[in-house]
């Protein structure tokens, strides 16, 4: 074939190309308008024009069918996991050990008190920065779930390097943490709560006050949220 005529064929092409293109299009916009006015037909679907009056510039809302979430698996956020691993393994399925601890306000919280309410106990210090980092987490968390839900307390041990002074100076500079904070003395917990070999560290514990899991390293609101909701 020709260089001439094998410009033609594809001139054509294009041009057919475009033409169906082109015809597509029109055809969508064509079914869009010409989809029949039920309140003109005055049908038993037809709207009341007074309710259907829409401020000028406004647009009106398309109906969404959310898709039902998928089931959120602990394994798969475990190995997701970047800054935290699951931690006092030998205690999960095991009843919580019960204890009452008096936080910075002079409040007092026991455990076994908060029974048909999920809580996690966070243990952290004012030296750790990874507990520092995780503290907008767990406010946004306590902010974001009510009180009837999750039951959020702050556990710091106290040691000549974290003492009980610089835990209420670090919370009264730290006024966004919303969640009761307790100072308490390692031996005066039960295990698992007395040795803590990381921090930042976890237990979620369910309404049945079993220990559901455990963690220990830094873990993000959207993990939080998520072994909550797996758990």
């Amino acid at each position: 074939m020709s260089d001439k005529n094998h410009n033609r064929v594809s001139l054509v092409t294009a041009f057919l190309a475009a033409l169906m293109i082109s015809l597509v299009i029109g055809a969508g916009c064509k079914k869009k308008t010409e989809e029949p006015n039920r309140t003109a037909q005055g049908g038993p679907e037809a709207a009341n024009p007074e309710q259907t009056a829409m401020a000028p510039g406004q647009t009106p809302t398309p109906e969404v069918n959310e898709p039902d979430e998928p089931e959120v698996k602990l394994r798969d956020i475990i190995m997701a996991a970047r800054y935290w691993e699951p931690g006092y393994t030998s205690w999960i399925g095991q009843p919580a050990p019960d204890f009452t601890l008096t936080d910075l306000d002079g409040r007092e919280h026991r455990l076994s008190g908060y029974r048909g309410k999920n809580v996690v106990l966070v243990f952290w210090a004012t030296w750790c920065r990874p507990c520092r980092m995780e503290i907008p987490h767990l406010v946004e968390l306590r902010n974001t779930t009510g009180e009837d839900e999750l039951v959020i307390l702050g556990i710091s041990h106290i040691t000549p390097r974290n003492p009980e002074e610089k835990i209420s100076s670090f919370v009264a500079e730290n006024k966004q943490m919303n969640y009761p904070v307790l100072a308490a003395k390692a031996n005066s917990m039960p295990a698992p709560f007395k040795v803590i070999p990381g921090l930042p560290s976890m237990f979620f514990i369910g309404a049945d006050g079993k220990i559901k899991f455990g963690s220990m390293g830094l873990v993000s609101l959207g993990e939080l949220r998520s072994i909550l909701k797996a758990i």
